[in-house]
């Protein structure tokens, strides 16, 4: 059995109708003043000013950004940070998909040093901040997608808008104080980003699992997020209102990333794609997972990992070719659903190539891979991702 230490969880809370208690929760917490970060289509469709009012009847000050973005790119952190500063909110409520989490997490922290430009932070790549710094605003997270996890994480990536690289600067860990599940806001989820978002979550899962930094944890929590998007994505592409569904693929966003393990090649090579040609990184995850399982589904270190997946994907988990099984039902739900390989998405191979630098120079989830990541294995992944 490997190594392993466990972190602790945000507070989370889970139901139908859950958001509505926002309110309620931060007035325990003591919070004064909220910086209420959403997108602009929660906006028009009334949905986050139903929700920031629940803060206003107790009494709590808001503030609303509703400037968040995709891919959390960097004039946005530091807008929303220095207004964050600006107000003097003691805490950001963030609702919305991994991008508006991964930015209000990373504003908060940025507005404790936004008198330096934010572009110095990137050019440092890390700048420390105290644990009175790190604790001064408080994270709430409502997430309104079932994909990324980003309100279990303490971290993640921001686009540098200069370089079209995704990474730091990273300020320390920050985890939420609070998050709320309410499948009732993953209801108007599109197919298409109801389905590419689970395949985030899913690949978050089974590189969990697969990784050298598994744990007895991560084959517990990765597991059942695995059985909760295997079973219940078909359920809700069928149905979208249908909230036991919705919310199993809520926790499984939740539960494979909550635990302390990490990610490995598929993500390694599918956020430089997703950065360097503008591509949802729900969509990645789509097109890396296949050929990731492909490439490690002889690694011994991943055996026992690879069956236990497949059983829960209902798969026939004795086979000799088990990983070929999981990546080929991956794929055929992707072409199902008419997931655009990177051909179809009019680049050249030999564009895609140009992000094997960066990709080569990872040096945090390259290493957990269970296999050697070499140069050919990962061209391997990016010709799967390119055409399938």
């Amino acid at each position: 059995m490997n190594r392993f230490f466990t972190q602790q969880w945000p507070r989370m809370l889970f139901g139908a109708g859950t958001a509505l208690e926002l309110g309620a929760q931060c007035a325990a917490m003591g919070v004064k003043r909220v910086m209420a970060v959403y997108g602009g289509h929660l906006a028009r469709s009334g949905e986050a000013d139903r929700i920031f009012k629940t803060l206003e009847a107790e009494g709590i000050a808001v503030e609303h950004f509703q400037n968040a973005e995709p891919e959390s790119p960097d004039y946005v952190v530091e807008r929303l940070g220095k207004a964050i500063a600006d107000c003097g909110a003691d805490c950001v409520a963030a609702i919305g998909g991994g991008s508006a989490i991964d930015t209000a997490r990373a504003a908060a922290l940025y507005s404790q040093c936004a008198d330096i430009p934010f572009s110095a932070c990137q050019e440092k790549g890390f700048v420390p901040l105290t644990e009175e710094q790190l604790q001064a605003v408080k994270l709430v997270c409502v997430p309104t997608t079932a994909g990324t996890g980003a309100e279990m994480s303490a971290g993640g990536p921001l686009l540098n808008t200069k370089t079209n690289v995704k990474g730091g600067p990273f300020f320390g860990p920050k985890t939420a104080e609070l998050v709320i599940l309410d499948p009732e806001l993953t209801v108007g989820l599109p197919p298409m980003l109801t389905y590419t978002t689970a395949m985030d979550a899913l690949a978050h899962a089974i590189e969990g699992m697969t990784g050298k930094l598994r744990s007895p944890r991560s084959d517990l929590f990765c597991g059942q997020a695995v059985e909760y998007i295997w079973r219940s994505l078909p359920k809700v592409l069928a149905d979208g209102k249908d909230l036991e569904a919705r919310g199993e693929l809520l926790l499984a966003a939740s539960y494979a990333i909550g635990v302390e393990t990490l990610r490995h090649l598929g993500h390694a090579v599918g956020q430089p794609v997703g950065g360097m040609f503008h591509i949802a990184h729900g969509q990645t995850c789509a097109l890396a997972l296949p050929p990731t399982v492909r490439a490690i589904a002889h690694a011994p270190e991943a055996e026992r990992e690879l069956r236990l997946i497949a059983e829960k994907m209902k798969l026939d988990a004795a086979s000799p070719t088990v990983g070929e099984a999981i990546a080929a039902a991956i794929e055929n739900r992707n072409r199902e659903m008419g997931v655009q390989s990177l051909k179809e998405l009019g680049l050249s191979f030999d564009e895609v190539k140009k992000t094997l630098p960066q990709i080569m120079a990872d040096g945090r989830l390259l290493p957990n891979a269970p296999v050697e990541a070499t140069t050919e294995v990962v061209e391997g992944i990016l010709r799967g991702m390119y055409e399938y």
